[in-house]
């Protein structure tokens, strides 16, 4: 999941400053591959979260857990399909970062607390 966020964003992104200043210096250096590499790695990336969805854990424990990732996942779809679309609009994209960030926190902090009231890792 985390290659289909990183890689999406990053597609999400590349929009952007393809569509503000495609000639710009920081736009070559900062983009070095073609425009389909990184629509590929996206949309490749995507694939994976999409057959994965519905493998996740179904431990009753594990609710709070299963119902991050999903959230997590669905967030992941969105800036997904946006960026291959050719999404590039930056309030979207900062959303979404804000939202991941969120998840991202969240997921990690309910984990904790699985780990420690279960004593077990994972």
């Amino acid at each position: 999941m985390l290659d289909a966020d990183i890689s999406c964003h990053v597609l999400a992104v590349y929009n952007n400053v393809k569509a503000s200043d495609p000639n710009s210096e920081s736009f070559k250096t900062g983009f070095p591959e073609t425009e389909e590499t990184y629509i590929e790695r996206c949309r490749s990336s995507y694939l994976k979260v999409s057959q994965e969805e519905n493998t996740l854990i179904a431990e009753p424990e594990l609710k709070e857990i299963r119902e991050k990732i999903t959230k997590y996942i669905q967030e992941v779809k969105t800036i997904a399909l946006f960026a291959l679309d050719g999404g590039h609009d930056v309030s979207v994209i900062n959303e979404y970062e804000k939202n991941i960030d969120q998840l991202r926190l969240e997921t990690r902090e309910a984990i904790l607390k699985a780990k420690r009231q279960y004593n077990i890792s994972f």
